[in-house]
């Protein structure tokens, strides 16, 4: 084995619908229709020719980006009313009266406006994809991201072999998906590498040759020109045999709406660190939004870190949402990128560890002893954190290699201490498990889910499931959190 290890330093110069409408003083969640209806839903609410209070929040969209606001200001104490209404029903955004118009003529003010509006698959112009009515062949499959590989994998229940249209992060999460589910899997991208938009060469690499031990074929370089059922033909003339065929092509967000009301869009809605849009009363968030702090194409924190970040400003506090970080979601494929393509290359300072026989890579770039942006692959722990610092905007230690290796703890104290950081990618403490533990989240699963732990590199998750088993064990309750701890410090010796 050769493991290489270089630090260098440089410098450089329709019909109406129904709607949910949640008052989040008492935590009531009431159906309405639009229009008046929908507007009263809501206690305490004027009608829609009432007036708007400020802190009155309304959310146009009803997916997972709108419920997940809705519960983050109920959980922060929100004191106003908040108020969801359904994209397809909403005409259009009155900016000068902060007023939203409805299909059925209703009017809806607001104090403050949340568009969660959500994104839909882009579809590429392949001849062959659609039927003359325009519905997409049998065969044909749209990878759905905010679903996850998971989501794909059900997708494609037609035996034979699948094809994979693009190696993003979403179409190698679902290639690796799909092949541990005993399926064979090929994968067809334009880049030069999985992921060229986000991986320098090297890492770039690195990651095409793991999907190739995994038995994932990798066409690099190549497009589709053309579909027929049950086969691909790509730019060169190569034929692959595809029983289905699954498009993980990227998102289209929803931004008729916003643009039609004057707002800036680009790829999305475009918002600031706050996520705020050109208009002072209108945020955007999710699928929908993008931050014009993002120099290297559409790109956005996870939607829990943007609803926990709009919620808590519009509770009071001065929160950012934190920088996105693109991390793969294979559990033995540690992979975990900060920042932009450009910041990587033009940073003054570099911190490079190759080690290409067991497919360990990170490369950190670095502005004034900070993560500017950076690529890690194979080192879960360094991933974790390096995360960490990027978020927090912390200067990186002086162990620098030792950081990478992943050996220091960032917040080294007692193990049975509340504040002891668990799962550093979303800086999640013991204490906060234990709290969440109480309010009923019993395993693994529900503990991710209420606090976002083992969400990220996935590190932590047998930390968790200590905690889980200390806690259930007949010496339960105080005792079981001091196991916990002890099992902290062991994962953590290890």
């Amino acid at each position: 084995m050769t493991t290489t290890t270089t630090t260098t330093t440089t410098t450089t110069a329709t019909s109406s619908a129904a709607t949910t409408a949640l008052n989040t003083t008492t935590g009531a969640t009431t159906g309405a229709t639009t229009g008046n209806a929908a507007h009263n839903a809501t206690a305490g609410t004027a009608g829609t020719t009432g007036a708007r209070g400020a802190g009155d929040v309304l959310i146009l969209g009803n997916g997972p980006d709108a419920v997940r606001l809705t519960r983050a200001l109920h959980r922060l104490g929100h004191p106003g009313p908040v108020r969801m209404l359904p994209e397809p029903v909403v005409t259009a955004i009155d900016r000068r009266r902060r007023r939203v118009r409805t299909a059925d003529g209703g009017e809806h003010p607001y104090g403050t406006l949340a568009l969660a509006l959500g994104a839909r698959p882009h579809i590429p112009d392949v001849p062959g994809l659609r039927c003359p009515e325009g519905q997409l062949r049998g065969g044909v499959r749209v990878g759905t991201p905010l679903a996850g590989p998971a989501a794909g994998r059900r997708a494609t229940t037609t035996p034979g072999p699948v094809v994979v249209l693009g190696a993003g992060p979403d179409g190698t999460d679902a290639a690796l998906a799909l092949r541990r589910a005993g399926r064979q899997v090929t994968v067809v991208h334009p880049g030069a590498h999985p992921m060229s938009r986000r991986l320098d060469r090297t890492a770039g690499e690195l990651l095409a040759g793991a999907l190739a031990e995994r038995g994932i074929r990798v066409h690099a370089g190549a497009t589709a020109v053309e579909f027929t059922p049950g086969k691909l033909t790509l730019d060169d003339g190569r034929i692959l045999e595809a029983a289905t065929l699954l498009l993980c092509t990227g998102t289209v967000p929803h931004t008729r709406l916003a643009a039609e009301a004057g707002l800036p869009v680009g790829h999305g809605v475009l918002v600031d660190s706050r996520l705020r849009t050109a208009d002072p009363h209108i945020s955007a968030l999710g699928s929908c939004a993008e931050l014009t702090t993002t120099a290297d194409g559409p790109a956005a924190p996870p939607a829990w870190d943007q609803a926990e970040a709009l919620a808590a400003r519009l509770t009071g506090a001065d929160r950012t949402a934190p920088p996105p970080v693109v991390r793969l979601r294979d559990p033995a494929l540690h992979l975990a990128v900060m920042g932009s393509r450009q910041a990587l290359e033009e940073a003054p300072d570099q911190i490079t560890l190759h080690d290409p026989a067991r497919g360990r890579y990170a490369r950190l770039a670095l502005r004034r002893d900070r993560v500017a942006a950076a690529v890690v692959l194979g080192l879960p722990r360094a991933a974790a954190a390096v995360t960490q610092l990027y978020r927090e905007a912390r200067p990186v230690p002086a162990a620098r290699l030792a950081l990478l290796l992943g050996t220091p703890p960032l917040r080294p104290g007692a193990p049975d201490s509340p504040a002891t950081v668990v799962c550093r990618c979303n800086h999640v403490t013991l204490g906060e498990l234990r709290e969440a533990w109480d309010r009923g989240a019993r395993d693994v699963a529900a503990l991710a889910e209420a606090t976002r732990a083992t969400t990220g590199c996935g590190s932590c998750t047998d930390e968790v499931a200590r905690l889980c088993s200390a806690r259930t064990a007949p010496s339960g309750g105080p005792g079981g959190a001091r196991s916990a701890g002890r099992g902290a410090r062991e994962g953590r010796a290890r």
